[in-house]
């Protein structure tokens, strides 16, 4: 691995994906799922910056790109950047639904949808 303040490159990444795959079954289904997901994300990004792609969907991605890494990299506060961003994952206590419901919130759920929402995510987790 390069210095500890340099960025990894994409080389010393896949690297250590290789290496904790080899640990065991458990950590080849997490890196294939690492993978997947960048996978995934990769698609989305190369539709967004797609010229046909219309030019207010691609002005309001790299808008919220922006900001994304501004916030990565500010290290204001109690935590780095890094960790206010997995907070848009991982938003806290609030319960399992937590997650769901704070995504719909920034997607512009009301009140009322949210609450209708949990109410339904109440009664389908009581299925198993």
């Amino acid at each position: 691995m390069k210095h500890v303040d340099a960025q990894p490159d994409a080389h010393d990444i896949y690297r250590s994906l290789y290496e904790h795959a080899k640990i065991g079954e458990s950590h080849t289904l997490l890196v294939d799922l690492v993978l997947r997901l960048f996978f995934e994300v990769e698609a989305l990004r190369a539709a967004i910056a797609d010229p046909s792609c219309p030019e207010g969907v691609r002005r309001r991605y790299r808008a919220a790109y922006e900001a994304a890494a501004v916030e990565r990299h500010c290290s204001v506060g109690l935590t780095n950047g890094d960790a206010e961003l997995l907070k848009h994952f991982f938003p806290g206590s609030g319960g399992t639904f937590q997650p769901y419901l704070a995504m719909l919130e920034r997607l512009g759920a009301t009140p009322e949808q949210l609450a209708a929402i949990r109410a339904r995510l109440d009664k389908v987790s009581s299925y198993t």
